[in-house]
């Protein structure tokens, strides 16, 4: 830490402080792509890995860091004695946290670090209340991403595409284009279809754009891509490329809507679960409706 705030204020006497940002960033990715290929290894044995020892050390970890750097924390935390065999008891020491306790404490929340810390500012839907505003680290859903995309049978070069809610300009709706382009192809995707205007008069369009780019991996809401299947099934109509698999996200959807684009897209269906809290990342495996929590992105009860 202290060879990192050496390194800041000599980029920031030279008035490079964007490049410094820059190389930061990029090493800390590589550092969380090389954790994710470790990481990978085990999630793909949910069923024989013994988890428990490795979740202990990292809820030890983190506790140990909020009680030492994060004011809130240290001062509701000052008699609680964290010791890694019974972490989890310490844990449920601790009060719930809420957004009003978050609203109230403002900076008390953020960790000494914070100004040293790679960060994103995310917010709460709002769907229960006032939306909260909040920084958030990036390191572990880049990690499981990866893995779900290996999971499905990704490879480095496949195209992603997402159907979403994306609004899309009225120049180009008057050309029959329904989707715009994505910041980066991993792992939200390089072209977001909208199902706002998804309609039998139009999904021609959406199809023949499909066929045009040929992705290898498709993810998003549900109800989009009901409509896709539907539409495939009902025209008599099949993609010319082989898809490797769908994930969908945001939405309910059963077996009967996975049975629905197995048919329309010939291809496995994968369901994944998370939040802009960024405390649990759920998933399941080809075609199965039960989701699995990943023990190495947050403890989950």
């Amino acid at each position: 830490m202290q060879l990192r705030k050496l390194v800041k204020a000599i980029f920031h006497i030279s008035h490079l402080d964007t490049i410094q940002f820059d190389i930061i960033k990029k090493y800390s990715i590589y550092c969380h792509n090389r954790k994710g290929k470790q990481f990978a290894y085990l999630l793909k044995q949910l069923d024989s890995h013994n988890f428990e020892k490795k979740q202990k050390q990292l809820l030890f970890n983190i506790l140990k860091y909020a009680k030492n750097k994060v004011p809130y924390y240290h001062q509701i935390m000052n008699d609680v004695q964290l010791e890694k065999n019974q972490i989890f008891s310490n844990l449920k020491e601790l009060p719930l946290l809420s957004k009003v306790i978050i609203r109230e404490q403002g900076k008390n929340m953020y960790s000494e670090q914070f100004e040293l810390l790679i960060k994103r500012w995310q917010n709460t839907g709002g769907s229960t209340g006032e939306p909260l505003k909040f920084p958030v680290s990036n390191n572990f859903e880049h990690v499981h991403q990866k893995f779900l995309f290996n999971l499905m049978g990704g490879e480095k070069n496949d195209i992603i595409v997402s159907i979403d809610g994306s609004r899309i300009k009225d120049e180009l709706l008057n050309q029959h284009i329904y989707w715009k382009d994505g910041c980066n192809n991993f792992p939200w995707g390089s072209i977001h279809y909208s199902t706002l205007y998804m309609n039998d008069d139009n999904m021609k369009y959406y199809i023949d754009h499909l066929n045009l780019i040929k992705p290898g991996i498709m993810r998003g809401y549900p109800s989009g891509f009901e409509k896709l299947a539907k539409y495939l099934i009902s025209n008599n109509i099949s993609l010319e490329f082989d898809l490797k698999a769908i994930y969908l996200t945001s939405e309910f959807f059963d077996s009967s809507c996975t049975d629905l684009l197995r048919a329309g897209f010939k291809c496995s269906i994968y369901g994944q679960y998370g939040h802009s809290e960024v405390s649990i990342f759920a998933f399941t495996l080809a075609n199965s409706l039960e989701y699995l929590c990943s023990p190495l992105y947050g403890f989950t009860e």
